[in-house]
């Protein structure tokens, strides 16, 4: 397939592009590392921008107009590429400013694009980039620009404001629509009528009337939806989801009454060490090629052959939307090996064609995928990596892009979020949410002879032991803390990733382990070292974690910042020196962000329905025992550890030791239940449990019905 007949010259005036190329991200300053053979060298970038903060400039002529009508320069335009819609990020770019969801501080920030001078201003934290702060009802998540309108979506309660540019404040509210709990992920149509949201803990993806501003429909989705790629021409969006591999499709999105389904895409089948489909999460973002033929999801393969692969490894993966299938054959040959070669460059009997063994970089390009842009002038594709600090750029046209890194730009900062694209396409604006930076990248150059480019947008709110943890928490490059995957991995957002994992123990593994790393690790899945290890479903952190303890799934740690500390062994699958002082000090700062920094799911208060009641009356009864152990005074749970017998975790290591009360609360989101998953729902959850926990088996089946409907209370 030629590269000019998949991808030709956007067929896009220079305003609409630089509207139309805005794409998630997030991270700070970067630099060109690890180029490999044959990275293709451009043109220096062009930034723009110096001066006093301006209100927002942008195109009239995407007010109310379709997104893409005519070519640049009198080209009637690329025939085989399909209308674009304007996806949202954490930051996008409108003009010459870029804009800023700062969802810490509830603002959004409008910073001119810094050029090599930018002005700054005084600040408590030192110097910052001049800026216009617009204050907002919530926690933005993402936003999106379109002609004179800015839209932004609404975390807690679930909103789309929209903002106009206004001279003296920046942006002034114009409209406010009302959306279910936890808006994040934004995307308006190419014809610029429909603003698709999706509000991540209450899974639902609604479309709302632009020229009207209200809602036309919300349909119920699975767990955490959030990025939302539109194929304009079919009139159907793909969701992707936080905890699991596969992708929502919802048609009919132009009508009143859209329906939707699941479709399967296995994440990096051809890293997949036993040929069965693995586990996915991380998938914050979607990406369709400029035709629409293909779809692209960043995300986490869980158990996959990577650099550090009792974690999995990055996976890029490519839906073809003609069939909604894979473009990635599933594995049919024997297992892959996970062990490293005697020379530790490259992996057992991972191999292509053309390059024989691929090096270990190549394998994990990015840690923690949270942005992606199409970069339509060299068909290529921008990663954000959160964990790796990292801009990684990969052949759109590959089997699986993950394996087709042309380069790697390291950042220099922390919490990486969004990324906007200049008009040319040859710099990267990144938006580091932890370190609260951009990070300039020139991409016409593929390398900055002058390093990372940071710049200061806003103080960190929290206090100093906290905001050291925050930044610990999603960086993943520290080998003292993590074995190469962050919390934020496992835990994002201080949420859960939906996956069980294996706690091993390393004597026990199929091959042998460097001397040096822990006793006792996890382990993405039983084929990463041959050992099934016990189950261990990740729990959910944010609003859970306010008791002085114990915590562990045995109650094996006094308090909080022990359990980090045996955390960071558990996770620290690594040979590195250890620093007994630097571990009990990094576990300090990540139990003060723990307590300061996450913030809990939304929480619908309201007063009970009759339903709900009647199950609460059972939840705290004699006869069902259910508040015996999950103390409602006490974020329903007693902290005490209780036997569960009989029980068997099919395919786990047998655990028979008492395990703690986990907290009820925000139960309804957090699915799989117990800590080897094997319940799917809090349905099945009661209608199984019979005299397990508490005494549910005499109860009526409108009674348990009654009980799970006051569970989804709390």
């Amino acid at each position: 397939m030629q590269r000019r007949s998949f991808h030709r010259r956007a067929a896009l005036s220079a305003g609409v592009l630089a509207w139309l190329t805005a794409a998630a991200a997030g991270t700070g300053g970067c630099h060109a590392s690890g180029d490999p053979p044959g990275a293709r060298e451009g043109a220096s970038s062009g930034d723009a921008g110096d001066g006093a903060a301006p209100a927002v400039e942008t195109d009239p002529a995407l007010d109310g107009s379709p997104a893409a009508d005519a070519g640049a320069d009198g080209d009637a335009g690329d025939a085989g590429a399909a209308p674009v819609a304007i996806q949202g990020g954490s930051i996008v770019r409108a003009g010459d400013s870029l804009i800023l969801a700062d969802e810490d501080q509830r603002v959004l920030r409008i910073v001119p694009v810094p050029g090599p001078k930018p002005k700054v201003v005084k600040s408590d934290g030192g110097a910052k980039l001049a800026q216009r702060e617009v204050p907002l009802p919530g926690r933005p998540a993402n936003v999106a620009a379109l002609g004179e309108r800015i839209f932004v979506t609404i975390r807690d309660p679930g909103l789309l404001v929209v903002l106009r540019p206004d001279e003296a404040q920046g942006a002034v509210e114009v409209a406010r629509v009302d959306l279910p709990a936890d808006a994040w992920g934004l995307t308006i149509t190419s014809d610029a009528k429909t603003a698709l949201v999706t509000s991540a803990w209450t899974h639902k993806l609604t479309a709302v009337d632009v020229g009207a501003a209200r809602p036309r429909w919300s349909i119920d989705l699975p767990r955490e939806p959030r990025g939302i790629a539109v194929h304009a021409e079919r009139a159907v969006a793909y969701v992707s989801h936080l905890t699991s591999s596969a992708i929502s499709r919802v048609d009919a999105i132009d009508g009143e009454h859209p329906s939707a389904r699941m479709i399967a895409l296995p994440p990096s089948p051809l890293r997949d060490p036993s040929a069965s489909p693995l586990d996915g999460s991380l998938g914050y973002s979607l990406a369709l090629s400029p035709d629409g033929s293909r779809l692209f999801a960043p995300r986490h393969a869980l158990g996959a052959v990577g650099d550090q692969s009792w974690f999995g490894a990055s996976a890029l993966d490519v839906l073809l939307t003609a069939k909604d299938e894979p473009l990635a054959p599933p594995r049919v040959t024997k297992q892959v090996s996970a062990k490293l070669n005697d020379d530790e460059s490259t992996f057992d009997r991972i191999t292509t064609r053309s390059s024989g063994a691929l090096s270990i970089a190549m394998l994990t390009p990015f840690v923690q995928p949270r942005a992606i842009a199409y970069r339509r002038s060299k068909d290529t594709l921008l990663v954000v990596g959160e964990g790796s600090a990292t801009v990684s750029e990969h052949e759109a046209l590959a089997l699986d892009p993950s394996l087709a890194l042309r380069r790697r730009y390291d950042l220099d900062c922390d919490g990486a979020s969004g990324i906007a694209l200049s008009a040319d396409e040859n710099t990267g604006y990144v938006y580091c949410r932890a370190s609260h930076e951009i990070a300039v990248v020139d991409l016409g150059n593929g390398r900055s002879a002058d390093g990372p480019r940071r710049h200061r947008v806003a103080d960190d709110p929290l206090p100093e032991l906290a905001a050291l943890g925050r930044r610990i928490f999603h960086d993943a490059r520290t080998p003292a803390i993590s074995g190469g995957l962050a919390c934020a991995g496992c835990h994002p957002e201080g949420r859960d990733d939906g996956h069980v994992w294996r706690e091993i123990e390393t004597r026990r593994a199929a091959f042998p382990i460097p001397s040096g790393v822990e006793p006792r690790v996890f382990v993405g899945g039983p084929d990463v070292v041959g050992a099934q290890g016990m189950a261990r479903q990740t729990p959910m952190l944010a609003g859970r974690v306010r008791a002085e303890g114990p915590f562990g799934w045995h109650a094996e740690n006094p308090d909080l910042q022990s359990r980090v500390e045996e955390g960071i062994h558990l996770h620290r699958w690594n040979a590195a020196p250890r620093d007994p002082t630097f571990t009990t000090k990094a576990a300090a700062a990540l139990a003060a962000f723990l307590r300061a920094g996450l913030v809990p799911p939304p929480r619908e208060v309201r007063p009970l329905t009759d339903q709900e009641e009647r199950g609460r009356a059972i939840f705290t009864s004699r006869e069902a025992q259910c508040s015996f152990c999950h103390t409602p005074e006490n974020d329903y749970t007693d902290r005490a550890t209780h036997p569960l017998r009989p029980w068997t975790s099919p395919g786990f290591d047998p655990d028979e030791a008492p395990f703690r009360a986990p907290s009820l609360l925000f139960a309804s989101g957090s699915a799989p239940y117990y800590h080897d998953g094997s319940e799917p729902s809090l349905d099945a959850l009661v209608s199984h449990n019979e005299d397990r926990m508490g005494k549910t088996k005499q109860l009526s089946p409108a009674d348990k019905k009654a009980l799970v409907a006051f569970l989804r209370t709390l």
